[in-house]
């Protein structure tokens, strides 16, 4: 979770974060995008497990296609 929140004060040249007496708080900036944060991750899990439900479904349904030798003179 550190590295993630690193890459992403990298990312928007933001600190989203400041230790506090031991204690992480957020920047005032850190406050401002949590929701945005918050929202864009639930809507990546959903993704994901939209993708994922897909992937199984087209496993599922998938049509074996077995090809037999012809011969061309009999």
């Amino acid at each position: 979770m550190v590295r993630t929140i690193k890459a992403l004060e990298e990312e928007l040249n933001i600190k989203l974060i400041r230790p506090e007496g031991g204690v992480v708080e957020l920047t005032e900036i850190g406050a401002k995008v949590l929701p945005l944060i918050t929202e864009i991750a639930q809507k990546h899990a959903k993704l994901l497990s939209v993708v994922t439900d897909y992937r199984k479904k087209e496993a599922e349904e998938a049509i074996k296609v077995t090809v037999v030798p012809g011969f061309a003179n009999y």
